[in-house]
C-alpha cells in the first residue's frame, strides 16, 4: 500500500524490474474504455508524504524529460516492447507488514497498448538492483537484519502464491534443480534474472542453430512480466519445421488430420498455430503434441509438456510461442506455471522443482451429458450439453456460478472454420449464458444451423482447473438422400418411356409406308432426281384393278396397295393422308 494514509492497489510480480509502476489519476482519466488499464490509481493528493522528483535535484540525472512543472519524467520500454511513460516520485510504502519511508516510484500517466493487465493496478518489480532512481523493495525489505535474500514463485493459471525470505515445501512436487545466476554485461544498464540455455529440443530433436567457437550457449531471462516462451527467429522457424517433420505427412502417407488437409490441424496448412491462429483440439489428438525442452546443463533441464506451450482460449489450443525480438530466450509466466522457482538473490542462484498446488483455481469442472450427439441440420440436439462444477477443496457443488456457452469451431470438408462470426448456419445455443443450480450443474441447448459437420461448443468457467469443450455432429437428413434416388429413377424411367415411345413411333410409320408404297416407297419419299426427268403425269381415276405394277413396275401414281389386317388406321383416312402427301410430294417435285 502506497501512502499516507495507504492506499491499496493490486499488483503484478515483475522479475524483470526492480521497482514499483502504478497509474496516476491522469492515465485513469485519460483510459480508453475498452481499455484494462489504469482502472485505478495512485492519488498523491490524498499523501501526506507524497514528493514529487524535480528536475536538477538528485537523482535527476535519470529523467527523460522534464514536465512543464519541472518534475522528472520517465519513458520505459519493457522486453516485451511494452512502453510507459509518466514521473518519478517518492511516497512511503506498507508492504509485509512493514513501513518503509521515502520509496522512489514510477506513475505512469500514458502507457502502450500493449500494456494491458487485467485485475490488477500497477507492478511490483522482484528483479536484480538496477541503475536508477527506483528503490527495490525486495532490497529494503531484505535489508532487515536476520531476513533472507531469498523469494519464491509458485504461478498458476489464475493467480499463484508467493514466499518471501524462503520456499514452501507444499509447492514443491520434484526434486529441486539448482543453477547459477549468469552476470551479464550487456545488461548492465537493466539486469535481469539470467540463466544458461545450452540446447532446445522437441521430441529429443536439437533445434538450436549450430554450434561456433564463440556461441556455444543461448542466455534465457527468467520474466514473469511476459507469458510466453519467447525463441529467436532462427529457434522459431526450426521448431515449426520439426513439428511440420513430424505431423505432416508426405504424399502416399497416412492422413492423421482432424479436419486439416493433411496433416495435424493447425500444423499443416497455411494457417498453422505458427501464424497466431487457433484450433479445438481433441484430447487424443492433443496428447500427440510432443515435449519442448530446454537444456540448461547435463543435470538440468525444463520440460515442457503441450499443456504449458498451449494456452487456451475460448476453448480453442492457441500457440504460447512467440518469436523474441532479442537474440535470447525469454522464459514466460506460461512456462514458469510447470516449475515452482526459488531466487537466491545472496548466492546468485536459482532453484527449479515440479510445482504442486499453484493452479489458483477455485473450481473443477466434469462432463454430465450431451457431448458427440448427432442429428440433422436445424434440428435441436435430443440431449442438453451438460456440465457439474465442483469446489477443488472440499468437492462440494458450487451453486449460482455463471458459465457462458458459444460455438467455437466449426469442421467441415473444406476445413476448420474458426472465430467470432459465426451466425446461425453454424447453430444456435440456448440459454448461451446458464447459471449452475444447487446441484452444481449447468446445461444449454444445441440447435444445429444449415451446415453439415462437426459443431464445437466451449464452457467458458471462471476460476476452473479445467475446460470442458462439447462437440456434435450435423448432418443431412436421410430422407433427402432418398428422395435424390427416386428423382433420377424416376427421371429414367421417363427418358426410357420416352425412347421407347419415339422407336415405336418410328417403326409404325416405316410400317404404314411399307404398307401402303410397297418396299419401294423410298423413292416416293426422296424423289426422282430431276436429272432423269421422269413422266409422273396420269390419270388420277386410273383402274384400280388394273396392273399397279404397270409402267415397268413402278407404281403409278393413284394406284395403292389395300392395307393389311395388322394397320390399325381406317382405310379412309388412309386414303386421305396418302392424297395429302402425295399432292406435297408432287408441288414440291415440279418446282
Amino acid at each position: 500500500m502506497l501512502g499516507n494514509p495507504p492506499q491499496n492497489l493490486s499488483v503484478q510480480i515483475d522479475t524483470g524490474v526492480s521497482g514499483i509502476a502504478v497509474p496516476s489519476l491522469e492515465c485513469v482519466r485519460n483510459r480508453p474504455p475498452a481499455s484494462t488499464s489504469c482502472i485505478r490509481g495512485y492519488n498523491s493528493t490524498h499523501s501526506s508524504t507524497y514528493n514529487p522528483i524535480l528536475c536538477g535535484q538528485p537523482p535527476s540525472s535519470y529523467c527523460d524529460s522534464c514536465s512543464v512543472a519541472g518534475v522528472c519524467q520517465f519513458r520505459y520500454t519493457f522486453l516485451d516492447g511494452t512502453m510507459i511513460l509518466g514521473s518519478y516520485v517518492t511516497d512511503s510504502l506498507l508492504f509485509e507488514g512493514l513501513t518503509f519511508d521515502n520509496i522512489t516510484f514510477q506513475t505512469f500517466d500514458a502507457a502502450s497498448s500493449k500494456f494491458q493487465p487485467t485485475e490488477i493496478d500497477g507492478i511490483l518489480g522482484l528483479g536484480p538492483p538496477q541503475n536508477g532512481p527506483m528503490s527495490s523493495v525486495f532490497d529494503r525489505w531484505s535489508s532487515v537484519p536476520g531476513t533472507p535474500k531469498v523469494f519464491s514463485l509458485c504461478l498458476g493459471e489464475f493467480g499463484g502464491q508467493m514466499v518471501f525470505g524462503g520456499s514452501n515445501p507444499s509447492f514443491i512436487g520434484g526434486d529441486l534443480m539448482t543453477v547459477t545466476l549468469l552476470e551479464d554485461s550487456s545488461l548492465q544498464s537493466d539486469p535481469q534474472y539470467a540463466i544458461e540455455v545450452r540446447d532446445v529440443t522437441v521430441a529429443g530433436t536439437s533445434v538450436m542453430p549450430p554450434k561456433t567457437p564463440t556461441t556455444t550457449t543461448t542466455n534465457a531471462f527468467l520474466s514473469t512480466s511476459d507469458q510466453y516462451l519467447q525463441v529467436p527467429t532462427n529457434v522459431f522457424e526450426s521448431i515449426r519445421s520439426t513439428f511440420e517433420n513430424i505431423f505432416c505427412p508426405k504424399i502416399g502417407q497416412n492422413d492423421i488430420s482432424v479436419g486439416g488437409v493433411g496433416g495435424i490441424v493447425g500444423v499443416c496448412g497455411k494457417q498453422t498455430f505458427f501464424e497466431g491462429y487457433c484450433f479445438v483440439l481433441e484430447d487424443d489428438v492433443f496428447s500427440l503434441f510432443p515435449d519442448i525442452a530446454l537444456v540448461l546443463n547435463e543435470q538440468v533441464s525444463l520440460v515442457l509438456p503441450p499443456s504449458n506451450y498451449f494456452v487456451d482460449f475460448q476453448g480453442r489450443s492457441c500457440l504460447a510461442l512467440e518469436r523474441s525480438s532479442l537474440p535470447s530466450i525469454v522464459i514466460g509466466t506460461r512456462i514458469m506455471q510447470e516449475y515452482y522457482t526459488i531466487y537466491q538473490r545472496d548466492q546468485r542462484k536459482v532453484s527449479f522443482a515440479k510445482a504442486a498446488n499453484c493452479s489458483g483455481a477455485v473450481y473443477t469442472a466434469s462432463y454430465m451429458s450431451g457431448d458427440a450427439q448427432s442429428n440433422t441440420v436445424g434440428k435441436t440436439l435430443s440431449h442438453p450439453f451438460a456440465l457439474r462444477v465442483t469446489s477443488i477443496n472440499d468437492g462440494q457443488p458450487v451453486a449460482g456460478l455463471q458459465i457462458r456457452f458459444a460455438v467455437v469451431d466449426m469442421v467441415t470438408e473444406s476445413g476448420v472454420w474458426s472465430g467470432s462470426s459465426f451466425g446461425e448456419a453454424y447453430g444456435h445455443l440456448s440459454p448461451e449464458v446458464a447459471i449452475t443450480d444447487s446441484n452444481g450443474v449447468a446445461q444449454t441447448y444445441l440447435t444445429l444451423g444449415s451446415k453439415t459437420g462437426k459443431v464445437v461448443v466451449s464452457a467458458d468457467i471462471p476460476l476452473c482447473l479445467n475446460h470442458v469443450v462439447f462437440s456434435a455432429n450435423a448432418q443431412l437428413s436421410v430422407v433427402w438422400p432418398v428422395m435424390w434416388c427416386l428423382s433420377i429413377a424416376a427421371l429414367l424411367v421417363a427418358l426410357g418411356a420416352l425412347n421407347w415411345w419415339h422407336i415405336q413411333t418410328k417403326n409404325l410409320r416405316g410400317q404404314m409406308r411399307t404398307n401402303i408404297m410397297g418396299p419401294d416407297s423410298h423413292e416416293l419419299e426422296t424423289g426422282p432426281s430431276r436429272d432423269k426427268k421422269e413422266d409422273y403425269s396420269s390419270d388420277e381415276e386410273g383402274d384400280s384393278e388394273g396392273d399397279p405394277d404397270g409402267e415397268g413396275g413402278r407404281m403409278l401414281p393413284g394406284r395403292v396397295k389395300r392395307p393389311t389386317s395388322s394397320s390399325r388406321f381406317s382405310w379412309k383416312s388412309i386414303q386421305k393422308w396418302w392424297r395429302k402427301m402425295r399432292r406435297a410430294s408432287y408441288e414440291k417435285m415440279i418446282n
